[in-house]
């Protein structure tokens, strides 16, 4: 995701825009509009990359709107929810003095990739802010405003009593280690204090820590606001009538809807309702294929029946993630 040049004309420019962005201290969205990325090939007339502002997606736009000090997520599989929590610590490390994030994955891949994508925003800024180096850790990224952000995995051994953070970020916590929970908030939630809390994942297991926080958060048990993303505030999750990744049987032709997609039509008020329906069926035939039921795990449409019964998994969740990153997207 690396940025190979700035989009911006003279140094005057640069130093008015970066400006501009430290002024959204609080207001995220806004300072979206002040930062170009490349758009993909094939996007313009002509076929080539252009650099064009930031957009958020529906699903980051809302969630920025919406969030709050306390907050649990649902998201479905890269739907870009842990991007839109991410972009906003970013942004609040770089306009806020001395902030301290600590983002926890549930996996040392996920933390790497994690790392890279705060980086990825540190390189879109207009002009190249140096970082500190003074730290030990490899996934930290400290600021020279005294902010700081780290990020880690949920199972690694560290003192967190020590960090002083106004941030925690956990994110696909439902895969976390149940055993380790305990022992680990313990150690990190005194050093957080107020400050700001956002567990987000994809669903699984009918019980555990962070099912037991969703129950709470909706009955209005405890002081987190619950945000739930079907797979369909994704836009990307669609198919074209011709497209080669759809189902043989669902190509050239329109669909023919049966009673359960008829209601998730009338649910999420579909605005490309043949696209999106033949992209659930493709994964649908995929995912169940994997194991039954893990469609509506993995992208999740109703909260009822988005979580699995204690007993039904059947893989190692490790082991299953690494084998959905080997799925092609569809």
């Amino acid at each position: 995701m690396a940025v190979a040049t700035r989009p911006y004309q003279t140094e005057e420019s640069k130093v008015a825009i970066l400006r501009r962005i430290m002024a959204t201290r609080g207001r995220p969205l806004d300072a979206m509009k002040y930062i170009r990325i490349q758009s993909p090939p094939g996007d313009s007339s002509d076929g080539s990359s252009h650099w064009v502002p930031m957009k958020p997606t529906r699903l980051q736009k809302h969630f920025l709107e919406h969030h709050t000090n306390r907050t649990v997520m649902i998201k479905p599989r890269r739907g870009r929810g842990s991007a839109a929590e991410m972009y906003y610590l970013y942004h609040t490390c770089l306009t806020v003095y001395n902030t301290h994030v600590l983002t926890l994955t549930h996996s040392d891949d996920t933390t790497v990739e994690l790392f890279r994508m705060v980086k990825f925003f540190h390189e879109l800024l207009p002009v190249e802010i140096p970082l500190e180096r003074d730290s030990e850790h490899v996934l930290e990224l400290p600021y020279p405003n005294s902010s700081r952000y780290l990020v880690r995995t949920a199972n690694a051994r560290f003192v967190a009593t020590s960090l002083g953070l106004t941030h925690l970020h956990g994110s696909e916590v439902a895969k976390w280690d149940e055993d380790k929970i305990p022992e680990l908030l313990a150690s990190i939630l005194p050093s957080v204090g107020k400050g700001h809390i956002c567990y987000e994942s994809t669903p699984m297991m009918r019980s555990g820590f962070f099912f037991n926080t969703c129950e709470a958060a909706r009955a209005g048990e405890n002081e987190f606001t619950f945000l739930f993303y079907g797979w369909p505030w994704e836009e990307s999750y669609t198919l074209g009538r011709e497209d080669p990744l759809a189902r043989s049987e669902d190509r050239g032709h329109y669909l023919r809807y049966n009673e359960e997609e008829k209601e998730l039509i009338a649910l999420y008020q579909l605005t490309d309702p043949e696209g999106q329906i033949r992209w659930r069926r493709k994964q649908i035939e995929v995912y169940d294929g994997i194991l039954p039921g893990l469609f509506k795990r993995e992208f999740p449409e109703r909260y009822e029946d988005c979580w699995m019964s204690p007993g039904s998994q059947v893989f190692d969740p490790d082991a299953l993630d690494r084998m959905l990153r080997g799925c092609k997207k569809a």
